[in-house]
């Protein structure tokens, strides 16, 4: 890259060395307050150093990986690998359960080309002052929160504000999907005490959370509670700075107070910087976008046969993929993406990794029960004992709240527990927060929960949020 020559492998394989190298020596070789003598010092200084403390079984492996020239490195992280293994005489494998789930999660996002270019042109035009307000609908599976993380993506690398919201199914207070979209908003405006006190409709401790002492909000008319809260939020969004970008999950979930706020900024975002972008399930919620004035609806199809047969290379290989496995897939998925990631991660269960899948006769039915059979075996691979913090996890919302779990379950190790229900595939972080991986997962763990353990954990967590709020404010 100093060269300003080509980024390739090699410069991924390097960099690989580099942290090698600090992880396995104990520090950063160069002196990083001179910009010049540590160009010439990466450029020119051959790694590992002769007085380095390093296992010289590893030294060899290290060398080729910060090799100066890029030919000289190896060729790949699978020989990479199999270089170690051999240095250290450890069977290593290039495909582990985590290694296979990185593929499947993280496998490039493949079409809805169109809908990107129209809910970025929606984002560039907010950045010029004229907002907007849309609605994503689907089914369930169909890929409105990869859509939505898409955008969310593309717009943090333009500089856009990103505050979401999600929605629950269950023991959601009014408001609840604009609680921490409205808790952020508010952490970065200047409020008067009076915008503060009304806003703890929506957020009870917005006091506590600005340091503030707050008296409560005047009393009035029931109608004009109502209007005062709204123009409220409206105010707090003026005043934000640079373009913001709202994202609210499963709006149909949401109740009535949640969608009339958002009817009534989506009238004012085409005069802001806001963007407004909300998914719900259109099978659940069939014309949600007639319910509320000022939204545009963005209806999202199923996979076409091209697509399927994309995003199936993106995870297998087209060394792997063969045509009698592409027409398996699309009459298994019908074009859903949440039912091929979790064919292709069945497939793979089943025949050794994700190369095994063409050493294998492939089975004539995968799906058997469809949809809630694949999401019930997914819960299955969690392991039994860390089940219980799972449905009470289930029962908190689709976000983990640490604090909450760790004091209802107080014998669950929370890093093992995690790293459990990840390789399970149940569970994934974003915004450095722990999450269920697919609301569907979350919704069967509750379904399946006979009605009173049902009651009795509600029960539970909501006592156990209560203490903590008292210990906290006490």
């Amino acid at each position: 890259m100093l060269r300003g020559q080509q980024i390739t492998i090699a410069t991924d394989l390097y960099a690989l060395g580099m942290v090698a190298y600090e992880l396995l020596v104990g520090e950063y070789p160069f002196d990083l307050r001179d910009r010049g003598a540590l160009e010439t010092h990466i450029l020119k200084t051959s790694l590992p150093r002769a007085g380095d403390e390093l296992d010289d079984r590893l030294r060899p492996v290290l060398a080729r990986l910060l090799a100066k020239g890029p030919k000289d490195r190896f060729a790949s992280a699978d020989e990479t690998v199999h270089a170690l293994a051999a240095a250290l005489g450890q069977p290593f494998t290039v495909e582990t359960v985590a290694t296979r789930e990185s593929f499947l999660q993280a496998a490039p996002f493949v079409g809805r080309r169109d809908e990107i270019a129209r809910l970025m042109d929606v984002v560039r035009d907010a950045e010029q002052g004229s907002g907007g307000a849309w609605l994503v609908a689907g089914e369930s599976g169909v890929g409105k929160s990869r859509l939505l993380d898409e955008i969310r993506t593309r717009a943090l690398v333009r500089g856009v504000t990103v505050l979401r919201g999600q929605a629950r199914a269950q023991g959601g207070a009014p408001y609840h999907v604009w609680r921490e979209v409205v808790t952020h908003a508010a952490l970065r405006a200047r409020l008067s005490d009076e915008d503060v006190a009304v806003l703890r409709a929506i957020v009870p401790d917005a006091g506590q959370l600005l340091a503030r002492d707050v008296a409560e909000a005047p009393a009035v008319s029931p109608e004009a509670v109502q209007t005062r809260l709204l123009l409220a939020v409206e105010e707090l969004f003026r005043a934000q700075s640079g373009t913001v970008l709202v994202i609210l999950e499963d709006l149909q979930w949401a109740g009535s107070e949640s969608l009339r706020l958002l009817g009534w900024l989506a009238r004012v975002a085409p005069t802001l910087r806001l963007v407004l972008l909300g998914s719900c399930r259109d099978d659940e919620a069939p014309g949600l976008e007639r319910q509320v004035d000022g939204l545009s609806l963005l209806r999202l199809g199923r996979l076409s046969s091209a697509e399927i047969e994309a995003l199936s290379v993106a995870m297998i290989g087209d060394r792997v993929l063969r045509p009698e496995m592409i027409a398996l897939l699309k009459r298994e998925t019908e074009g859903i993406p949440f039912l091929l990631v979790e064919v292709v991660r069945a497939l793979a269960e089943h025949g050794g990794g994700l190369e095994g899948i063409g050493d294998r006769p492939l089975p004539k039915r995968v799906l058997s029960g469809g949809m809630q059979r694949m999401v019930r075996r997914r819960i299955s691979r969690v392991p039994p004992d860390a089940v219980p913090a799972l449905r009470t996890a289930a029962v908190c919302g689709r976000l983990i709240d640490p604090v909450v779990l760790q004091a209802i379950h107080p014998e669950v190790d929370l890093p093992t527990w995690t790293a459990q229900c990840a390789a399970a595939a149940v569970l994934d972080v974003r915004d450095q927060s722990w999450r269920f991986s697919h609301d569907k997962l979350r919704e069967q763990i509750l379904e399946d929960l006979p009605a009173e353990t049902l009651r009795a954990l509600h029960h539970r967590v909501a006592e156990t949020m209560e203490s903590l709020a008292v210990a906290t404010t006490s």
